[in-house]
């Protein structure tokens, strides 16, 4: 089944901030708000696929409802009472697609499989990582199963979300995992897998890794101090491998408490497993460092946390940017 083009000019297109901001008004489990709803079904009956998503979605939720609740003939009778009113904008009554009456993940993964954004962030999660059943360790994936899940992520990456992260992961470490098993007990050293990769990968990567570091990622910052410690994407540079192991405990030092309070236990013991890791690479680094490459360090130290933008790295990474959607 072929994705068609959407009918309506691109200033039409719901953006995806905008498209959940829409779904959230028009359904919470039945038909929350009519105008909302039938302002949905209009834009993914017309090729909208930001608003498809979403109304495969709720099409999917209804049918997994109990029967005696009749969501499904809730929204068959809305259809009904509304056809007159599911018009384009010049008046022609619109018709629903046929690929509504596929499976839910079939309809994303098309979409996905042509390269649109939202439906790629929903398909990327549904990759499941290898896990030993005994050791609960990353296993590697395969060369196509990684492949497909670095696709889906950068087509995620062009509608917004900020997954610079996650997609390092996936194309650095043999389970797209920073962290060794599936408790976060331990990281997985940035130096141990890279040998395959090219400069320009590795490049591409710091780069990844140097954005979300600035916006106050306490594990961008540890892999960038890896980064300069070992050389990798960036000339090696023990000073600023010290500087960014620094920053990374100044993050957790002044979050911790929080983080504690609102988190769940596996992201505790990530923050915990990071900050021992990040002792352990501070160390080793001041142990390489004389007394004037240290006072080097501390300057470079003073000089970099001016340049970080902020320290909220929960608010700014779930914040979508702005992106116009693709027809």
């Amino acid at each position: 089944m072929n994705v068609k083009k959407s009918m309506l000019s691109q200033r039409e297109l719901w953006p995806i901030k905008y498209s959940y901001k829409i779904k959230e008004r028009a359904w919470d489990g039945s038909i929350k708000d009519q105008d909302a709803f039938l302002a949905l079904v209009k834009q993914a009956w017309q090729w909208d696929k930001n608003a498809m998503v979403h109304y495969a979605f709720i099409l999917y939720e209804a049918e997994e409802q109990p029967e005696d609740r009749y969501i499904t003939q809730e929204i068959n009778d809305f259809l009904t009472k509304n056809k007159r009113r599911l018009v384009d904008a010049k008046g022609n009554l619109l018709e629903s697609p046929e690929l509504f009456e596929q499976p839910l993940y079939s309809v994303i993964a098309l979409l996905a499989d042509a390269g649109y954004p939202l439906a790629s962030n929903y398909m990327r999660s549904r990759i499941r990582s290898n896990v030993d059943p005994d050791t609960l360790a990353f296993l590697p994936l395969s060369e196509e199963k990684r492949d497909l899940l670095v696709r889906y992520t950068t087509n995620a990456l062009k509608g917004g979300f900020k997954l610079e992260l996650e997609l390092n992961d996936e194309i650095l470490f043999p389970g797209a995992s920073g962290y060794v098993d599936d408790n976060f007990s331990q990281m997985v050293r940035l130096s141990e897998h890279i040998e395959t990769l090219s400069q320009a990968d590795l490049q591409a990567a710091f780069n990844r890794f140097n954005a979300h570091a600035l916006h106050g990622s306490s594990y961008a910052m540890i892999r960038m101090c890896e980064a300069y410690l070992h050389g990798v994407g960036i000339k090696q540079n023990d000073e600023m491998a010290y500087v960014w192991c620094a920053l990374a405990d100044k993050s957790y030092a002044e979050h911790r408490l929080a983080e504690r309070d609102a988190a769940g236990w596996t992201e505790e013991a990530a923050e915990t497993t990071l900050q021992n890791y990040n002792q352990e690479l501070l160390k080793a680094i001041a142990l390489r460092l004389d007394s004037q490459r240290q006072k080097n360090a501390l300057l470079l130290l003073k000089q970099q946390e001016a340049e970080i933008i902020t320290w909220d790295y929960a608010k700014w990474v779930s914040t979508l940017l702005d992106v116009p959607p693709q027809p």
